[in-house]
């Protein structure tokens, strides 16, 4: 109709009202979050369920624990989700664990207030990682992972480090998890505690060396890594086998340091919580990574 005004964009520029939905961290939480504020998730177009290596994610409860690095414990309530447009109305996950989550939409995440204890006290940010654990420290891990990796099982090899080196595979990651725990360039903005939003370059935004993107180039730290991970690799038998040999990696690097351990198990469910997987295999891949500070014979074993 002539003259009528055209329907605003719910979500920002880049995220389509028929794919994503908001998650954002709620300023009544007494913790900041582990990751970023904002968290715009995938959940794939209507009629096209989400499939391994597609992007869209189901939206499991254990799933959105992971990607906010809050330790998901089926037993007790650490975290859950309001509808923050629609007057605050809570979300009830099915029998599956799975939230009713609504394309276009923004929710508020809230958490109790004893995950929020261990996230101030148990562990560090993302962006503290780099200089609590150090750059040295991040790269032994890398080359203990890999050390295990080009000794291990030569499936799993095959799968993870096909046409590269043991040097090389060991920068390629070092280079990636030196450059995302310093907080770079990967992201134009950034979200503040209290939600506003504040350029890279700000004063008081601590930035680093970028390694991965002086490589590969500015904006390829997480599209390079994520297309990497193909549907093919993302199965449940090789994310377990995967955080076996990180998990020992972990304890041999950081043996006498339990928030640098549960930090590290925190991220490396963050970043495979981008990668769908059914419910029950997240809540297992939730359970391992949480279990990193646990005696070396209570580790995930490293078996295709």
């Amino acid at each position: 109709m002539a003259g009528e005004a055209e329907p605003q964009a719910r979500l920002p520029t880049g995220y389509a009202d028929t794919k994503f939905c908001e998650l954002r961290w709620s300023r009544d939480n007494a913790a900041p979050p582990f990751a970023n504020v904002s968290i715009f998730l995938d959940l794939g177009r209507a009629g096209h369920p989400p499939e391994p290596g597609g992007g869209s994610l189901t939206p499991s409860l254990a799933t959105i624990c992971a990607l906010y690095g809050v330790e998901y414990d089926p037993a007790a309530e650490t975290l859950w989700l309001t509808e923050a447009r629609a007057g605050g109305g809570r979300l009830a996950p099915d029998a599956g664990g799975v939230l009713p989550l609504v394309r276009g939409e923004l929710y508020s995440v809230h958490v109790s207030e004893a995950a929020a204890a261990l996230m101030v006290g148990g562990c560090y940010r993302i962006k503290e990682m780099l200089g609590a654990l150090t750059e040295a420290r991040i790269r032994r891990l890398s080359a203990a992972f890999y050390r295990r990796v080009y000794a291990g099982d030569p499936r799993f090899r095959a799968l993870f480090a096909a046409g590269s080196s043991e040097a090389e595979a060991v920068a390629n990651q070092a280079d990636f998890l030196v450059e995302m725990f310093g907080v770079t360039a990967h992201n134009t903005q950034r979200i503040a505690p209290d939600g506003s939003r504040v350029d890279r370059d700000a004063g008081g935004v601590e930035t680093t060396g970028t390694p991965y993107s002086d490589r590969y180039g500015e904006g390829q730290l997480v599209p390079r890594t994520i297309s990497k991970h193909h549907a093919a690799l993302m199965k449940m038998d090789n994310a377990a086998a995967w955080l076996g040999y990180m998990m020992e990696a972990i304890a041999e690097v950081f043996p006498a340091d339990a928030k640098a351990q549960r930090s590290l198990g925190l991220y490396f469910g963050h970043f495979l919580a981008f990668f769908e997987f059914e419910p029950r295999e997240r809540e297992r891949l939730c359970e391992l990574c949480q279990r990193v500070t646990a005696p070396p014979e209570q580790l995930p074993q490293h078996r295709l």
